[in-house]
């Protein structure tokens, strides 16, 4: 079976608790932020400030031949307890030495891991310290091995390539994925977003698996686990050093670790397909605190102004339930009665982004909310086209006839509360209709239909 698609996000996992499992298991106690400092010093042979850097790579073997499927950059921040996980898509354009502008994981196949190693170095002006390659072909075992993993599924996922032999049928919901299972969930990505798709599911996918590995009933698997977590990783990390940074991942708070993506816009270039990156808003992720990343107002700023999204570890369960519940109607008079209520409560003029890429369907909401008497004063693309849910801006200096026509555009919409947020470049009460816009049409076409009767 070809692996085309790896696991991202499962890259971290395996660090933190292959490395972690064998402390535990061991009993050896959580080594000291000032030993592993010591470690990191006498390793690089210089004083050692505080920050790892760490290229998380993904071989995929196609044909005989190998390239990295799946790229992230983590930022490990010691003094302060974070981790940043930066996935870099494998459609980054970039400068490859010696091979001119080509897609970022052409490197690897060029030059193997030094090669892509200074890649990313000189391309986006950041140290590597360490490398960590994981081997897929025991992906599977290993998801097993924890006894799978439950994930949301937000849509059907079904594929089918004969001659690959690859067939993905997983059903909409929250679903417990076996590894088989799991590495179809990861492999898909026949979808509207494409490979940035790709990346966000494989960065939900490790933050469950995060949680899977922090349960108590995980220990008894602990020898298999270690065996199989062993025979999939590469690196050039001092075992030492990697079973003092295994400890120091297992025991951070979910708010402790941040997953984003690489600032940049989808373009053809000369008739290929590339992401181009945004390397001002890459240094400005790079540099920023964790604690900023996370908080909501930078995260709705990140989305206007980058074109990315940052979510924490502690995210999951929300996004799940409220993705487990968004899509379901109610009826009767008293929501007939709300609808009208809804649409007249909007007085201000609002707008409509389109941030998935997809042709027409920005003007095809505006008509929509026309139709309902509600003025649209500009209908747009969005900086970005790979938002996996819809939201509703509103001005950062917004009056309040903004700020309820914002709350009651994703009322209309079906849009929970939490996706409502200020972002600094909008001008108006924005829709922005993300990867679930099906289901905002069909809210839509219910609100139309009730106060149209």
């Amino acid at each position: 079976m070809r692996i085309r698609n790896v696991i991202l996000g499962f890259l971290l996992a395996v660090v933190s608790f292959g490395a972690g499992a064998y402390v535990r298991f061991h009993s050896t106690v959580n080594t000291p932020i000032a030993k592993i400092k010591e470690t990191l010093s006498v390793d690089m042979g210089r004083r050692f400030t505080g920050t790892i850097n760490v290229l998380l790579l993904g071989e995929d073997n196609v044909e005989g031949s190998s390239r990295t499927d799946s790229i992230a950059l983590a930022v490990v921040d010691l003094d302060g307890g974070t981790v940043k996980v930066i996935s870099l898509p494998r459609d980054t354009r970039v400068s490859i030495p010696g091979h001119g502008f080509q897609k970022l994981n052409h490197a690897y196949a060029y030059g193997g891991v030094d090669l892509l190693r200074s890649t990313v170095m000189s391309n986006f002006n950041v140290p590597i310290h360490y490398y960590v390659l994981v081997d897929y072909g025991g992906f599977a075992r290993m998801v097993d091995a924890i006894g799978g993993v439950e994930v949301y599924v937000p849509k059907r996922m079904k594929y089918t390539d004969r001659a690959g032999g690859l067939y993905i049928d997983l059903p909409k919901g929250l679903q417990h994925l076996n590894g088989e299972k799991a590495l179809h969930f990861v492999r898909f990505r026949h979808d509207a977003l494409g490979d940035i798709g790709r990346v966000q599911r494989q960065q939900e996918f490790v933050k469950a698996v995060l949680d899977k590995i922090k349960s108590p009933a995980i220990v008894e698997g602990l020898p298999q686990l270690v065996r199989e977590a062993l025979g999939m990783v590469k690196t050039d990390m001092p075992t030492s050093l990697a079973l003092q940074l295994g400890g120091f991942v297992k025991d951070l708070d979910k708010g402790k670790v941040v997953f984003t993506t690489l600032p940049g816009k989808p373009s053809y270039i000369r008739g290929i397909s590339y992401w181009v990156a945004d390397i001002e808003g890459f240094k400005d992720l790079y540099g920023m605190s964790v604690a900023d990343m996370a908080s909501n107002l930078a995260s709705s700023d990140l989305e206007m102004k980058y074109g990315t999204r940052v979510t924490t570890a502690a995210e999951v369960a929300k996004v799940e339930e409220g993705a487990a519940t968004s899509g379901k109607a109610s009826s009767g008079g008293a929501e007939e009665v709300d609808l009208a209520s809804l649409a007249k409560s909007i007085r201000t003029p609002v707008a409509i982004l389109n941030g998935t890429g997809k042709k027409g369907l920005g003007q095809r909401a505006s008509e929509m909310f026309q139709r309902m008497g509600i003025e649209v004063t500009y209908t747009g693309n969005a900086k970005h086209f790979d938002y996996r849910g819809s939201l509703v801006l509103y001005p950062e200096r917004a009056t309040p006839e903004m700020i309820q026509a914002a709350k009651s555009m994703a009322k209309l919409c079906g849009i929970r509360e939490s996706m409502v947020r200020s972002g600094k470049q909008a001008m108006f009460a924005s829709l922005v209709l993300g990867g679930d816009y099906e289901r905002i049409f069909s809210n839509l076409n219910q609100a139309m239909a009730t106060i149209n009767q």
